[in-house]
């Protein structure tokens, strides 16, 4: 059986799952709405097959959920954040838009990797042949879902704490953890830069230690950040 989970709180770009509203035509007013279906947080079992769980649209108590526009796939076969959006055009041309964030997440990863890390002794990056030390910086990671989880910084802090440059200079994103401990990334982005990483390797979780490693690449692969993080204890 096909099974959607809510997210309530989770997600931080979370939006509205009703919009409804009210336009004067000659002195009239006339009521409009726009419905989603089970929330606009989904979450879903990743290889379930996907079926949009709906939506409702009404124009002067008329059901015109037929004029509704929806922009955006789900492959449930891949883990990852889809956004999926639901637009509803009145008669005097304004635009209803909803939108509607589905994770399709690995439900049988059990192991936790949320926590507050410090960067470790030993972390640099490499640029142009010269290696820049350094540690003590943090990292958030927060899990969404199960083995889905946003990260604060893939550089380890490098430009937003130990240069300086502040929080629009992290590179931050979400992560997959599977299940032989390995760490993955689905998305990333740079704010102030508006761009991307480039990769992500031997990425990887030591329950044993709490400690993660991974290695971003940015550039074009020809600056390399090499991140050995430690949670830290309650």
């Amino acid at each position: 059986m096909r099974k959607y989970i809510m997210l309530l709180a989770i997600i931080s770009s979370l939006c509205f799952f009703t919009a409804c509203d009210e336009v004067d035509t000659e002195d009239i007013s006339v009521e409009y709405s726009l419905d989603l279906t089970e929330g606009s947080n989904l979450v879903v079992q990743l290889g379930d097959p996907y079926t949009d769980p709906g939506y409702k649209a009404t124009y002067d108590g008329a059901n015109v959920t037929d004029k509704v526009v929806v922009e955006g796939i789900v492959d449930p076969n891949t883990v990852g954040l889809y956004k999926v959006k639901y637009t509803y055009t009145i008669p005097n041309g304004e635009s209803i838009p909803l939108e509607r964030e589905v994770i399709v997440a690995d439900m049988s990863i059990t192991t936790d990797i949320s926590g507050k890390y410090t960067v470790q002794d030993g972390s640099h990056r490499i640029y142009k042949g010269a290696t820049k030390d350094y540690s003590k910086t943090e990292v958030v990671i927060k899990k969404v879902a199960p083995g889905f989880f946003s990260v604060s910084n893939f550089f380890g802090g490098y430009y937003s704490d130990f240069v300086g440059y502040g929080d629009r200079y992290a590179m931050t994103g979400y992560v997959q953890l599977k299940k032989d401990s390995s760490i993955v990334v689905l998305s990333s982005s740079l704010t102030a830069w508006g761009d991307s990483m480039d990769f992500l390797n031997n990425g990887a979780f030591d329950p044993a230690n709490n400690t993660i490693y991974w290695e971003a690449g940015y550039v074009g692969g020809k600056m390399v950040f090499y991140v050995n993080m430690k949670i830290e204890e309650e």
